[in-house]
């Protein structure tokens, strides 16, 4: 897992009290449009900043956003690409450090093949 220089990419996430967005979801059917359009910038410009830093996510869903003091906060990086790094950071290695998402639903742009590349941007519609 470690690139040219010898560096192996780590993440260090703090302790985050509150719920994830697929409990809410399952708590409350619809989202007020504000809460909803909050949470959906929030996730986008945490995606924005880990691509600028070279890191695709690679499993975004509601399980995996955290919400806490009114804020979305992006969580298991597991299965994420260090794409200037061109390895794989998966904190478990082994068969994990090959997932590239949920097995039952990859994240869109991304595959398995030791040489692809996962797109960013296909799973966000364009800026308004």
């Amino acid at each position: 897992m470690e690139d040219a220089a010898g560096r192996i990419p780590y993440f260090v996430m703090p302790f985050v009290e509150g719920e994830t967005l697929r409990a809410r979801f399952q708590r409350e059917t619809r989202l007020p449009v504000e809460h909803a359009v909050r949470i959906a910038d929030e996730v986008a410009d945490a995606l924005a900043y880990a691509h600028e830093h070279g890191v695709v996510h690679r499993d975004i869903k509601p399980g995996n956003v955290l919400l806490s003091g009114g804020h979305a906060i992006i969580a298991d990086f597991g299965v994420a690409k260090a794409l200037e790094a061109g390895v794989s950071a998966a904190t478990s290695g082994g068969a994990a450090s090959r997932l590239t998402g949920a097995p039952s639903r990859p994240a869109p742009g991304c595959d398995s093949r030791p040489n692809s590349t996962p797109s960013p941007a296909s799973a966000l519609p364009a800026p308004r």
